[in-house]
Formats: C-alpha cells, structure tokens, sequence
C-alpha cells in the first residue's frame, strides 16, 4: 500500500476509533459520568467520594466500570478519550 492508502487507512482507522468513543460514551452512566468528569478536574477518588457522598471504594469502581467500557487501562486515558 503507497502512501495515499495508508492515510485512507489512517482515517478509516481513526473514525472507527471515534465511533467507538461515542458509543462508549453512550454506555456510561450518569453517575459515571459525574465521577469522571470530578477526575477530569484533577480531584482524587478521595475528593470525588466527599464530593458525591460515597466512599472512595465506590468511586474506584466506577473508574474500572469506566475504564472496562472505554477500553482503557487508567484515569488519564479515560479522561482524554472523552476530552
């Protein structure tokens, strides 16, 4: 493949990788989308349980049902995916 169908190839890759960001998305619940966006704000799962009432064993498993259903491995991918 010359150079024009890698960047085909490029874009088709990057667009498969929008689609499925949006559809994760989707799949996020309110309340995982609450917690992540505290993250996004830089706040611990400490700060995150005082602010939403929970204890920082709840947050982290919001964080891994985020992680498993974007596919990434850690907050900060997490939080850049949906950036």
């Amino acid at each position: 493949m010359g150079p024009i169908g890698n960047a085909f190839q490029r874009g088709r890759e990057r667009q498969q990788a929008r689609v499925a960001v949006a559809t994760a998305n989707e799949q996020l619940t309110d309340r995982e989308h609450q917690i992540l966006a505290l993250a996004a704000e830089g706040r611990t799962s400490v700060a995150i349980a005082h602010a939403i009432d929970a204890s920082p064993r709840t947050v982290s498993k919001h964080l891994e049902h985020v992680y498993r259903k974007l596919g990434v491995q850690n907050r900060s991918a997490a939080v850049h995916m949906l950036g």
